[in-house]
C-alpha cells in the first residue's frame, strides 16, 4: 500500500500477517520524489506547427479543428529540457524560457531513481536527427512507418516514460503531441 504526502515522501507500509494471530510487523521506508514535468506548446509560431496541429486533430472530417499542442518536452527536475526538435537539429537538452502563452506544464512527481534512469535513456539518445519521414508516414499519412534511430518530440518523450514501465503498451511513434497528452492526462499522470 502507497500513500502520497503533500511533503514529497512515499510511505511504503509493508504488514506481515500470521495466520490465526493478530500481530503485524511494520517496516516503513521514505522515497524522495522529484518534480518532473511534461510541457506542451500550443502556440502556432510557423506552417509545421500549424501542419502537425492540423493533421493530428481529433476529429478528420472537422477541416477547421486544430489540435490543441504541436510539440511537447521533457522537463526534468533541475529546470533543463528534454526532447527532439526539428528546428534543432534533433534529440537535445536545452534551457527553454517557459511562458505560459505559448506552453502547458503539467507537474508529474516520480522517485529520483526514476528520473535518473529517464535522464540516462535521453543522454544516450542526444545528438539523434529529428525523424522527418516519421512525422510524415506515421502522423500525416497514418502509415505507422519509424526510423529507431531518429526522433520527433512526442515520440521520444513516451519512450522515456516506456523505461519507467508507463505507457509500456503504447507504439511512441504512433503518439502525435496531442495523443501523448491524452494518454497521460486519461492515466492520471499528471499532479
Amino acid at each position: 500500500m502507497a500513500e502520497i504526502f503533500a511533503d514529497d515522501f512515499v510511505r511504503l507500509f509493508f504488514r506481515e500477517k500470521f495466520v490465526g494471530k493478530k500481530i503485524f510487523t511494520e517496516k516503513k521506508f521514505f522515497v524522495k520524489l522529484e518534480k518532473m514535468k511534461i510541457a506542451f506548446y500550443k502556440k502556432i509560431k510557423n506552417i509545421v506547427d500549424f501542419s502537425i496541429r492540423w493533421h493530428t486533430r481529433k476529429k478528420k472530417w472537422r477541416i477547421f479543428s486544430l489540435a490543441k499542442y504541436s510539440h511537447c518536452e521533457i522537463i526534468f527536475s533541475d529546470d533543463e529540457f528534454f526532447s527532439s526538435s526539428g528546428r534543432d537539429g534533433g534529440v537535445r537538452f536545452k534551457k527553454i524560457k517557459c511562458d505560459k502563452k505559448k506552453w502547458d506544464v503539467f507537474k508529474i512527481e516520480i522517485s529520483a531513481a526514476d528520473e535518473k534512469k529517464i535522464r540516462e535513456f535521453c543522454a544516450a539518445q542526444c545528438g539523434k536527427k529529428y525523424d522527418w519521414r516519421a512525422i510524415f508516414f506515421s502522423q500525416i499519412l497514418d502509415l505507422q512507418r519509424e526510423n529507431p534511430q531518429k526522433w520527433f518530440c512526442s515520440e521520444i518523450c513516451a519512450a522515456a516514460l516506456q523505461k519507467i514501465n508507463f505507457l509500456k503498451n503504447e507504439k511512441p511513434h504512433l503518439l502525435s503531441p496531442q495523443k501523448f497528452f491524452l494518454k497521460l492526462n486519461c492515466a492520471k499522470f499528471f499532479e
